[in-house]
C-alpha cells in the first residue's frame, strides 16, 4: 500500500486507489451508548448523522430476501 503525501498527486491516486466508507451501524450516539437500542433507532441515528450514505438497507426475517438483495448487489458491480 502506498502512503498519501504533499508531495504526491492525490487526486490521481484517488483514481487508482478508490477508498469507498461503508457505515452500517450505530452504536454511539451524542457520547451516549445506544448499542442496546432496536436496530431501526440505530439505523435512524446513522442516517442522520450519515445523510448520505448509498448502502440498501433490508430488515427481513427471510432468508431468500437477504439472498435476492446480495445478488442483486452484485450484478450492480459487474
Amino acid at each position: 500500500m502506498r502512503r498519501f503525501g504533499r508531495r504526491l498527486k492525490v487526486e490521481e491516486l484517488r483514481g487508482e486507489l478508490p477508498i469507498k466508507a461503508f457505515f452500517f451501524d450505530c452504536l454511539r450516539f451524542d457520547a451516549h451508548s445506544i448499542a442496546d437500542r432496536p436496530a431501526r433507532e440505530r439505523s435512524r441515528r446513522l442516517a442522520r448523522r450519515c445523510p448520505l450514505r448509498a448502502d440498501p438497507r433490508l430488515i427481513t426475517f427471510l432468508r431468500a430476501d437477504g439472498a435476492r438483495l446480495l445478488q442483486s448487489r452484485a450484478g450492480s458491480r459487474s
